[in-house]
């Protein structure tokens, strides 16, 4: 009788520990998705917009948000120059890897040119302007803790040559 209720204590209190623990990876996978969706509906809202103007600007939501309350969005837009044959060569732009998740023996390759009348090849490429956008989202955990969210992405800063007559 002792080893069956042994046996019983331990398979439950093994069922709530395993019970708690998806309690808990649920509630994280549900402030994650928020500070997803923040981030997504900011992001577009950027990259929709015709110009944008180097920025940093954030805000926080007050605790009457609902699902949002006690989270914080920052967003920072500046612009920069990348120069497109250092960024091909070292296969980063300013320390940020590219994992352009390609098989080996495709990622990242140079492109490389022969010049007419020359045996040497050269690496195309130059100065590109660009804006690059960070999000930040501040996720709430407790009183003072929190967990960041960081979304980046580059855009254009160059004006697009107009379509129409020449």
């Amino acid at each position: 009788m002792a080893i069956a209720t042994l046996v019983t204590a331990v398979f439950t209190m093994t069922i709530t520990m395993q019970i708690a623990s998806s309690i808990k990876a649920q509630v994280e996978a549900d402030r994650l998705s928020i500070a997803s969706s923040l981030a997504q509906t900011k992001m577009s809202q950027l990259l929709s917009t015709p110009s944008l103007e180097p920025t940093n600007n954030s805000h926080s939501f007050p605790a009457n948000s609902g699902i949002y309350a006690g989270y914080e969005v920052k967003v920072t837009v500046n612009q920069d120059k990348i120069n497109l044959q250092d960024t091909i060569s070292s296969g980063e732009i300013k320390g940020v890897n590219i994992d352009d998740k390609l098989p080996a023996g495709v990622q990242n390759q140079e492109q490389t040119i022969e010049k007419a009348g020359s045996s040497e090849a050269s690496v195309t490429g130059g100065d590109v302007n660009v804006y690059r956008i960070v999000i930040d989202i501040k996720i709430p955990l407790g009183q003072r803790e929190f967990e960041m969210y960081r979304v980046e992405t580059l855009r254009s800063a160059d004006k697009p040559t107009e379509m129409g007559t020449p």
